[in-house]
C-alpha cells in the first residue's frame, strides 16, 4: 500500500513511484518532492494526468498497489543530470521496465510514441465516459462566469497582464520549440469559452476556425486571445 510519510522541510530531490505488482517505475525531479507527489496523486485519481502510459495502470491497479519514495536528495542544480542518471539506470523510457516518456531533466522530449499512447489513452477515456465533455464544457464555463476566477485569467493577477512578447523574445522561443512535442499537442482538449465548446485538442480547434495565433499560448496565460476566442484547457476538470 502506498503510504506518504509526514512531511518534512521542503526536499528537494529524484523520486520514485512505482508499481508494486509489475515493478515498472516513474522517475520524477522536484524542488519539493512532497508537494509534486500530491500533484502527481491528485492528477491520477481526476484521470487527468499527462502521461497515459502511468494513468493507464493507475487506473487498472489501483492507488494502494502503487509505492512512492525518494530516490536521491540533491541541490536544485543537480536536478537535470540526476534525473536523466535514474531514468537510464532504470530504463523506464522502456514501456517495459516504466512509465517515463521524457528522457529527463528540463529539455526532455516527448517521443513520438508516448505522444501516441497519451492520445490514445484519451480518447479510450471519452468513449468509456461519452457524457464527459459535456460536463467539463458546463463546468469550465461556470468557472469562466465567475467575475473572480475571469479576473485571476484576464487581469492584473495574470503574469502576461499588460505585457507582449519582444520579436527577439517570440523569435528565441520558436527557435527553443523546434525538435521538441509539446506536452499539450494532441492531447489537451481545449474550451472555446465563448461558444461552450471543447475540441479535441488545440490544433483541431485552430484547423476547424481557421485560426492562426496560439490557443496553447492562451491556455497558459502567454496571450488573451486567439481568433478572438478565449480558451482554457479542460485536462483539470477530468
Amino acid at each position: 500500500m502506498m503510504q506518504l510519510r509526514s512531511k518534512e522541510n521542503t526536499i528537494c530531490g529524484i523520486y520514485c513511484i512505482e508499481n508494486l505488482i509489475n515493478k515498472k517505475k516513474y522517475i520524477g525531479q522536484s524542488v519539493n518532492i512532497y508537494n509534486r507527489w500530491s500533484s502527481h496523486k491528485g492528477e491520477l485519481n481526476r484521470h487527468c494526468h499527462c502521461n497515459g502510459h502511468l494513468q493507464n495502470s493507475w487506473n487498472k491497479y489501483g492507488e494502494d498497489n502503487f509505492k512512492f519514495y525518494i530516490l536521491e536528495k540533491c541541490s536544485k542544480e543537480n536536478l537535470d543530470e540526476k534525473e536523466i542518471y535514474y531514468i537510464d539506470t532504470f530504463k523506464t523510457l522502456n514501456e517495459h521496465y516504466g512509465y517515463n516518456d521524457k528522457n529527463g531533466g528540463q529539455d526532455g522530449s516527448v517521443s513520438k510514441e508516448a505522444n501516441k499512447r497519451r492520445k490514445q489513452s484519451l480518447k479510450k477515456y471519452y468513449e468509456e465516459n461519452p457524457n464527459k465533455k459535456e460536463e467539463l464544457s458546463k463546468r469550465a464555463f461556470k468557472q469562466w462566469s465567475n467575475p473572480e476566477i475571469k479576473a485571476k485569467i484576464l487581469g492584473e493577477n495574470n503574469g502576461m497582464y499588460g505585457k507582449t512578447h519582444t520579436k527577439e523574445a517570440r523569435q528565441k522561443i520558436s527557435e527553443a520549440q523546434k525538435g521538441h512535442i509539446s506536452k499539450y499537442r494532441n492531447l489537451t482538449p481545449v474550451l472555446c469559452i465563448e461558444t461552450n465548446k471543447i475540441y479535441e485538442c488545440s490544433a483541431e480547434a485552430q484547423k476547424q476556425l481557421k485560426i492562426t495565433t496560439s490557443i496553447l499560448e492562451v491556455c497558459k496565460g502567454n496571450r488573451k486571445t486567439a481568433g478572438g476566442y478565449h480558451w482554457q484547457f479542460v485536462e483539470n476538470n477530468i
